[in-house]
């Protein structure tokens, strides 16, 4: 593990570094010669407008500019304010009925701490992608916890970051316990139907408990 911590530390942290310098010393060298060759090409306009000045001393008749092509009249389209708020407003119905079909299982504090005095612990196994559903880890062990989960449901995601591991799972809800945040959130496959999980995390000291401390924040939904 600490390997690959360094190692992603000089591959993404060093390196940058170094690409970014070299990039300024070539840019700095690149309009140098910039420079130099629009010295040159403004030289070589000037000493050519002298000549040509000296060619014909008669000035050159006006050049006539073109005559614009017609636009569409402003009333044919609606103004873009109308027409961003119109979009707008279509995106907003659109989200709003994406919600309402959304399908959620909650586990509430209580619920969880029920589960821990029962010990019942369900099990992953990484499964890869299926159709429109990602890759993710499969369950087995969770419909006895009657929380309207069953075997077979894939988690893809759990707080907005692929469920690639149980490793990497593990370590982001300790993260996220770490912060005290309030609700856990996951993303679950059944089938092609995408579900929402809901996680509420109980504390020591928790407010909503009664046993006091500070309140905790809530995880973002996946």
């Amino acid at each position: 593990m600490v390997r690959r911590v360094l190692a992603a530390l000089v591959l993404f942290g060093v390196l940058p570094l170094g690409v970014l310098a070299l990039s300024f010393r070539a840019a700095d060298l690149f309009g140098g010669v910039l420079g130099r060759m629009a010295a040159v090409v403004g030289a070589f306009v000037r000493a050519q407008g002298v000549r040509d000045a000296a060619r014909s001393p008669l000035p050159p008749a006006p050049i006539e500019p073109p005559t614009p092509a017609p636009t569409a009249s402003a009333q044919e389209a609606p103004p873009l304010g109308k027409r961003v708020a119109k979009s707008s407003k279509k995106q907003r119905r659109g989200d709003a009925d994406a919600r309402a079909h959304e399908r959620v299982v909650f586990l509430s504090e209580s619920t969880v701490l029920a589960l821990a005095e029962r010990g019942v612990l369900p099990s992953a196994t990484p499964v890869p992608a299926d159709g429109v559903r990602p890759a993710g880890l499969r369950l087995s062990g969770v419909n006895a916890l009657g929380v309207g989960m069953r075997d077979g449901d894939v988690i893809t995601s759990v707080l907005g970051a692929p469920a690639t591991s149980v490793e990497t799972v593990v370590q982001r809800v300790l993260a996220a316990r770490a912060r005290q945040v309030r609700v856990i959130s996951a993303e679950f496959w059944r089938g092609a139907e995408r579900f929402r999980l809901a996680v509420e995390q109980p504390y020591i000291g928790d407010v909503r408990s009664g046993r006091g401390g500070a309140p905790a924040e809530r995880g973002a939904a996946p």
